[in-house]
């Protein structure tokens, strides 16, 4: 992380040589890598050509190969920011307390900003809460959550005004603009937008613009649906997708009443939510399924007090469809789906290599057992 905080003085050096800013671009890969250069031609949706200026080679840059910030920036100059850009969703902390007279434990969402003797301090929304640690239960997880979950409109403004410093830059004033409308501060987005042809009336991303101003004027006019869009968004950012499913269907008995723009803006909302939840499920079914293996497989076959041929059988013949129906239960979905999306994680990326061990080969059976037969029992029983 230390490299993004602080460019090389010799990076710093060799800007200056060559002119500035205005002649060579710095541009951060999600690798790490810093690279300077100039960009190559005009860029299109993606990417672009670009010249190292430590070799003049021309390489190709995918935008998913950029920082977000950096890929952000350089759309804008190119005018390719996209009409219908993602929520801004921010990571926090959820906390899950066990209060005394309490039936239920209660749960809290926010930024962890300080820590005392014994307590916690999560922030949320302008107000603090101090959280007995003694009082948690299991571990604090981290979730995203739609940034106005989390900050104020106010706070979230002045952090994101402070990081963009837009000043006279339409392109910048772009960028502001899109991460308020994907945060919901649709007044503030709008007066951004407005500035932004304010600046440059021929602005190369017009289009663009006047259709998210289109966007938001919808938006603004039916307040009610997106009260509605935005429980959907939190139930998402919470992973609570089977109540964010059922807000979704609620909604979608309400598309008659929406103006073209804002049913557009909600399809591809809606269209996003299924497949986070699929990715999601995915990498849940996948790390719950090699956990459960070996877990299950050492339960159930010690206490039954097998050997190795009916180990066999049992791991071949019984615990998978054990460990899928352990897992649909968890996870609130059909053994089909379980068994779908297992052999969907090389396809989603998901199917990690696992390392092995010695010990990996008598997870099922006490070495006792597995060793029966093969000349190793005596030297076990004899504790060599």
């Amino acid at each position: 992380m230390k490299r993004f905080r602080r460019i090389p003085l010799a990076i710093l050096a060799l800007v200056l040589l060559l002119g500035g800013p205005a002649l060579a671009e710095l541009i951060r890969l999600k690798s790490g890598k810093v690279l300077l250069g100039k960009i190559e031609g005009e860029p299109d949706q993606d990417g672009f050509l670009f010249r190292r200026s430590d070799n003049s080679g021309v390489i190709q840059i995918k935008w998913r190969h950029l920082m977000p910030a950096d890929a952000r920036r350089l759309k804008a100059k190119a005018g390719l920011l996209e009409d219908t850009e993602e929520e801004v969703l921010v990571k926090a902390r959820k906390i899950t307390v066990r209060i005394p007279g309490l039936a239920q434990p209660k749960t809290y969402v926010g930024i962890v900003v300080g820590r005392k003797a014994g307590t916690i301090i999560l922030r949320k929304k302008g107000f603090e809460t101090e959280i007995k640690t003694e009082q948690i239960e299991g571990t604090p997880e981290w979730v995203e959550v739609p940034a106005l979950e989390v900050y104020t409109p106010d706070e979230f403004y002045q952090k994101e005004l402070q990081k963009i410093q837009p000043g006279e830059d339409p392109a910048k004033h772009e960028i502001l603009a899109r991460a308020l409308k994907g945060a919901g501060d649709l007044e503030r987005a709008k007066l951004h937008f407005q500035k932004v042809l304010e600046l440059d009336p021929n602005y190369r991303n017009k289009a663009a613009v006047e259709h998210a101003l289109g966007q938001i004027e919808a938006a603004l006019a039916h307040r009610d649906l997106m009260e509605a869009m935005k429980k959907v968004r939190q139930a998402k950012g919470q992973k609570d997708f089977n109540r964010a499913l059922a807000l979704a269907a609620e909604l979608d008995k309400k598309l008659d009443q929406m103006p073209g723009p804002l049913k557009q803006v909600w399809l591809a909302q809606k269209d996003k939510l299924v497949k986070d939840r699929r990715k999601y499920l995915a990498s849940q079914v996948t790390e719950r399924i090699y956990q459960l293996v070996r877990r299950m497989a050492q339960e159930e076959v010690v206490k039954r007090d097998v050997g190795p041929e009916e180990a066999k059988e049992f791991a071949e013949k019984e615990m998978p469809d054990l460990i899928v129906s352990k897992v649909a239960a968890q996870l609130g979905i059909e053994k089909d789906e379980v068994l779908e999306l297992w052999n969907k994680r090389e396809e989603l990326h998901l199917a990690k290599p696992r390392s092995a061990t010695y010990g990996d080969g008598t997870f099922i059976l006490p070495k006792e057992k597995a060793y029966a037969g093969t000349g190793l029992a005596e030297t076990l029983a004899q504790g060599n």
